[in-house]
């Protein structure tokens, strides 16, 4: 194993939903009432970006359960490892340079709302390819689903937020500067 492999292994078993994810499928059920509230509950605990690793990641088990390598839905072998690589990459830089993580973590705002909006493109592919087929899997994928939206609606708040702090940062910067009238101006700069 190497040391991807590990961290990988780690974050899979940290943020525990592709864990029980394949426990479902191996068990061939869905989670009950209780189950999907706990589920819900996990996952709108943790950050966007969690929330999307613990998804690619559940996911991925999802197609590798399914063999949809060679179905329609290949594509999301490689959207699953796109995310996991770029978010994985996230997730290490947080525990090994937290200032580097949190200086980019603004600029990282909006490319996480276009990940959350392409990931929920797909998951509702996959929401509509396995509503007959598989509905124990359905019925993951609509947690996953509501819990992406309402990440997607936290992060869209926070960009607007940031957008208001830079126009008032701007806006302050200009009430700032004291216009003289131009004779006062003219004045000045002649020195009388």
């Amino acid at each position: 194993m190497t040391i991807c492999d590990q961290q990988l292994a780690h974050l899979k078993n940290r943020l525990q939903m592709p864990l029980i994810v394949r426990e479902y499928l191996q068990e061939q059920k869905s989670p009950n009432a209780d189950e999907t509230y706990a589920l819900n509950e996990m996952l709108s605990d943790y950050s966007a970006e969690d929330a999307i690793l613990a998804v690619a990641f559940s996911l991925q088990e999802i197609a590798y359960y399914q063999d949809v390598a060679v179905s329609d839905l290949a594509f999301l072998h490689l959207e699953c490892e796109r995310l996991i690589e770029r978010y994985s990459a996230r997730d290490a830089l947080s525990d090994e340079n937290p200032e580097l993580w949190e200086e980019t973590q603004q600029d990282m705002i909006s490319e996480i709302a276009e990940d959350l909006e392409g990931f929920l493109d797909l998951l509702s592919l996959c929401m509509l390819s396995f509503e007959v087929t598989a509905p124990q899997i359905h019925d993951i994928l609509k947690i996953m689903d509501t819990q992406l939206q309402a990440h997607l609606i936290i992060i869209d708040e926070a960009e607007r937020m940031l957008d208001n702090l830079e126009i008032e940062h701007h806006t302050h910067k200009t009430n700032n500067v004291i216009t003289f009238p131009i004779q006062v101006h003219q004045r000045l700069i002649q020195g009388a």
